[in-house]
């Protein structure tokens, strides 16, 4: 149901910005510098790539492999 999905989102989303919040301002700018970093690796992905991420159909290798482009 989209509906929980949705709810389940906000509920994440809230839960991160609590624990951002509580970091001290060094340790939040570096949070905020990784997270732009994933963003724009992930708006540089081809599209058929990121959903099978975003759909769980990788291979674990191929997952290892997309993951470290993402996090280098």
């Amino acid at each position: 149901d989209m509906n929980q999905i949705v709810q389940e989102l906000e509920k994440a989303t809230k839960e991160i910005d609590n624990f951002v919040k509580a970091l001290p301002p060094a340790e939040q700018e570096e949070f905020n510098r990784i997270v732009q970093q994933v963003e724009q690796k992930m708006s540089q992905t081809d599209p058929a790539v990121l959903e099978r991420f975003l759909t769980n159909q990788m291979s674990p290798e191929e997952l290892d492999q997309f993951l470290g482009n993402v996090f280098e």
